[in-house]
């Protein structure tokens, strides 16, 4: 996957490019996958936050009782 992202330039294309180094200058933009879906990638990202929150939610809980626990 990674091997899509990466190129080669000669010093010759770096001195077209006024020697700058910046990225832009040699890579594209990747090109848009037409079958992905907007929605679904949505939901499912909303799900796994979903998770997230609720195991953040049990972790606080146990941090309170070690707290209680504590004398705190």
């Amino acid at each position: 996957m990674m091997a899509d992202h990466l190129t080669g330039v000669d010093s010759d294309e770096i001195g077209a490019h006024d020697s700058s180094l910046t990225l832009g200058r040699y890579v594209g933009v990747a090109p848009e996958d037409e079958e992905a879906d907007f929605e679904e990638t949505l939901c499912s990202i909303q799900i796994d936050l979903r998770g997230t929150d609720e195991e953040g939610g049990e972790r606080a809980k146990r941090i309170d009782r070690y707290f209680e626990e504590l004398g705190a």
